[in-house]
């Protein structure tokens, strides 16, 4: 139960790591064509 638990919180905090870098990358893309 419990490692399941810390396997979705594990999952969580990579997707919204992933996110964070995707968004900021595109944002210094987006900085720098213009």
């Amino acid at each position: 139960m419990l490692n399941s638990i810390l396997m979705a919180i594990m999952g969580g905090v990579f997707i919204i790591f992933i996110y964070y870098l995707a968004y900021d990358a595109w944002k210094d893309y987006s900085k720098k064509d213009k």
